[in-house]
């Protein structure tokens, strides 16, 4: 092997290993503390049945307790018009309920992490109908993840809202969350709210009325007829 070549084979191996280095500084020290890499953790904790791994990346208190409240208030709203009288009345009883709620909540959620399926009750027997309903009014058992169309990231507020895309088997039909990540001290990513649940709650619970409506029509009309 002449010279030049092996000064061209040098020079070779030291770009490969240059570029090597900096993807793998890139990786770790870039990537890994951004809401994309959170997003990848997450779906892998979930494929995987890694709650550690899980909870890493979502910050479950924090997404429940504001979830609970755009639940019970999109409830409401979904409902006749209440009174502001009502609704207060309404709302001081939920909050009384909100605690074990949520509590039954964050069981069932991590149940579903460890196993990947709701509803089956913990070797304890914790999880009770509590978290039976109101995964039933959430409508979160009966929706797939279908993809992630856009992730936007606001470096000053420091929060980032990812754009996923699922679809509500109940509805028959596709809704985009918008599923907040908030930044953590140590530059990792965490979900911590999804900004439009409420409108989420309000969507499911205009199509469950729709269906319901449609079977009254139909029973109606067999009835007439026989």
């Amino acid at each position: 092997m002449g010279k030049s070549l092996r000064m061209k084979l040098y020079l070779l191996l030291a770009v490969l290993l240059l570029l090597a280095l900096g993807s793998g500084y890139w990786y770790f020290n870039v990537y890994t503390k951004t809401p994309d890499y959170a997003l990848q953790k997450i779906q892998q904790s979930l494929d995987e049945h890694d709650q550690k791994t899980f909870a890493r990346y979502v910050d479950l208190d924090v997404l429940l307790d504001k979830s609970y409240d755009d639940l019970m208030e999109g409830l409401m709203d979904a409902e006749q018009p209440l009174s502001s009288e009502a609704k207060f009345t309404v709302g001081n009883f939920t909050q009384m309920l909100k605690a074990p709620l949520i509590t039954s909540f964050k069981q069932a959620v991590e149940q579903y992490v460890a196993t990947g399926s709701w509803g089956e009750q913990s070797e304890d027997g914790s999880q009770g109908m509590e978290a039976a309903q109101v995964l039933e009014k959430s409508g979160i058992c009966e929706s797939q993840f279908r993809k992630v169309d856009s992730v936007a990231k606001d470096k000053e507020a420091g929060t980032a809202i990812a754009k996923v895309r699922i679809f509500q088997q109940e509805a028959n039909e596709e809704f985009v969350l918008d599923v907040q990540f908030t930044e953590q001290q140590d530059g990792t990513w965490r979900v911590t709210e999804i900004n439009n649940f409420h409108e989420f709650v309000l969507f499911l619970t205009k199509a469950r009325r729709a269906q319901m409506m449609q079977y009254a029509d139909t029973t109606a009309e067999i009835i007439a007829r026989h």
